[in-house]
């Protein structure tokens, strides 16, 4: 008896134990699990401009790269049945990038980067300085509330805040290029990069000690729930900017909206090319 009761007296302490930790940045994943959530999605993500997109007023004609394949390595979000993800493209002569959005499948898409505008306007969503993060803006409800749903699992709201970084990160043309980020889960990515600035011929933008510093940081995702948010932190490098600490927070119920975000700058870099 005093056998059985020592069992039930673990197996609860175990249970207890997990609850307590279940909302700390403690992982259960590998830092190579959420590395490659973020090396798939760029797999699917094309490079060249289509040649009709290449041109000021351009519209979309049903040929291009679609962006619901996100969600066949996204494997912890789903979208809500009725909906589908869409994106306008705005090209001017400076450049050209995609804007993400969600819309119901009756509903007729945005032809134009311009009709998108008018609607969005008058919005007020999240974005940094240089406007690359945008949450996904919703056309039904008029919002930053789109249709995409998280399964509850710290999983799932890395793969949402990976959609929101790097979502857009497709066809793009000319200035549009300085939307380089990358997230980085594992240390050997760090070393990649350390090794691709000290190659780069541009020494005045690479500070004392980059490489030691660079190594130094904590590079594996956090991701903590609390009773009614979530919040995602992880690293970024930009060739115009550095190694940044990104943190989304969001609604852990859905609609997963996104109430506040923060870039930290951990280490300076500037690549000096200009556009």
């Amino acid at each position: 008896m005093k056998t059985y009761k020592t069992i039930v007296f673990v197996i609860i302490s175990l249970l207890l134990l997990g609850q307590i930790f279940s909302g700390c940045g403690v992982e259960e994943k590998e830092a190579s699990w959420y590395q490659a959530v973020v090396d798939d999605l760029i797999a699917l993500q094309p490079y060249e401009v289509p040649e009709h997109l290449r041109q000021e007023n351009c519209s979309k004609n049903g040929t291009e790269f679609d962006v619901n394949e996100y969600f066949n390595v996204m494997t912890n979000l789903s979208i809500e049945p009725g909906y589908v993800l869409d994106y306008v493209y705005k090209f001017e002569f400076l450049g050209g990038q995609p804007f993400l959005y969600v819309k119901a499948g009756s509903e007729k898409p945005f032809l134009s980067y311009e009709e998108y505008y008018l609607k969005t306007m008058y919005q007020e969503g999240i974005d940094d300085v240089y406007g690359i993060v945008t949450p996904l803006w919703n056309q039904q409800s008029g919002s930053f509330e789109d249709k995409i749903r998280i399964d509850g699992s710290k999983e799932g709201f890395f793969q949402y805040v990976v959609l929101q970084v790097l979502g857009g990160q497709f066809y793009l043309f000319w200035h549009a290029n300085y939307n380089d980020w990358r997230i980085i889960c594992e240390p050997s990515r760090i070393d990649t990069i350390v090794e691709q600035v000290l190659n780069s011929g541009y020494q005045e933008g690479i500070p004392a000690g980059f490489a030691e510093k660079a190594k130094a940081l904590d590079c594996k995702p956090v991701v903590e729930l609390k009773d009614d948010t979530a919040a995602v932190s992880l690293l970024i490098f930009t060739d115009w900017g550095g190694f940044k600490r990104l943190t989304f927070t969001m609604k852990r119920d859905y609609p997963h909206t996104i109430i506040d975000y923060r870039s930290e700058t951990l280490l300076e870099y500037d690549c000096g090319i200009m556009f």
